[in-house]
Order: C-alpha cells, then sequence, then structure tokens
C-alpha cells in the first residue's frame, strides 16, 4: 500500500500524485508524510481515504512537500484538529489550491485557518460541505480580508476563488 510506496525510489521525479480512493487511512499517509522521495510533487490529491485528524496532521508536519500547490484533502474527517494543524503550518507556501470539503470542519478549524498567515499565494479554497452555518469566516488574501457567510456554490474574487459551507 502506501507504506511501499513511501519507501520506493521510483518516484523521486514525480510531480503529481493521485491516491485518491484507496483506503490509505492514517498509518499510510504518516509513512508518506515521512518519505523524502515525493520533495518534487506539486499536486498531491490523497481524497476519500479517511486520514482523520491524525493523517492530516502528520502531513501538516512535514517538511518535505515545500513545492505543493494543490493539495485535495476531501473526504478524510480531518475535522477541526486536522485543519488547525494545517492552519499552523508553515510548510506549503506554494500552496494555491485547497480543498478541505467533507471534512466535518467546524467553527474552530475555519477560524484558525483564517487566521493562518502561512497562505499567501491560496487562490482556490474548496471547504463545501463542512456543517458551517451562520457562523461565517474570514478569509484571508494578499489584496484584503473577506467575510464570507452562508455562500452558496462559488464566489470569484480577483485573488480568491471560494467554495463555502453551505446548508444541508
Amino acid at each position: 500500500g502506501m507504506q511501499a510506496l513511501a519507501a520506493s525510489l521510483f518516484f523521486t521525479s514525480l510531480t503529481s500524485l493521485d491516491v485518491s480512493s484507496n483506503k490509505v487511512g492514517a498509518m499510510g499517509i504518516q509513512a508518506f508524510a515521512c518519505s523524502p522521495f515525493f520533495s518534487n510533487l506539486t499536486v498531491l490529491n490523497v481524497g476519500h481515504n479517511y486520514i482523520g485528524a491524525t493523517g492530516m496532521q502528520a502531513l501538516a508536519a512535514s517538511t518535505l512537500f515545500p513545492n505543493i500547490k494543490s493539495l485535495l484533502v476531501n473526504f478524510n474527517g480531518i475535522e477541526d484538529a486536522g485543519l488547525q494543524a494545517l492552519a499552523a503550518s508553515s510548510f506549503f507556501p506554494s500552496l494555491t489550491i485547497l480543498d478541505v470539503s467533507n471534512n466535518g470542519i467546524g467553527v474552530a478549524g475555519s477560524r484558525a485557518f483564517a487566521a493562518s498567515a502561512f497562505f499567501p499565494n491560496l487562490s482556490t479554497l474548496n471547504a463545501r460541505s463542512n456543517g458551517i452555518r451562520d457562523e461565517g469566516i474570514q478569509v484571508r488574501t494578499r489584496s484584503r480580508m473577506l467575510e464570507c457567510r452562508r455562500l452558496r456554490p462559488h464566489l470569484t474574487f480577483p485573488n480568491l476563488r471560494i467554495w463555502m459551507w453551505t446548508p444541508t
């Protein structure tokens, strides 16, 4: 599985990796997060693998992915703790696209991410279906702070496209 992939020397020049819907789990993503063989990745899709907060915390703590521009962690049950770990991570300086949709993220996680200064290049945030209702969230862009409340499928701004939480 993912542990074997993480230990393989054959992927050192890989720039895009999609392991979505492969039952990776927290242990698999923890092994991957420790692998020095994927430092050239610019796109990582680990959606639909239920890595949970533990797996997201391991990924967020990894210093081995400085080139990732697109990170898709949708449908993983990362909840507030997982997004809070990512929000506190300075190890994704190139990130422009983030998909954290359908992860059980609440107010605490969204507020932590909104307050983070570590994502200056973020241009697309997909945070649909996480249960945020009227609490709202502020999303920081390079040029301004945007307050978003109960937004429907998407809004496009000059620097940021947002897919926000929609009522269920």
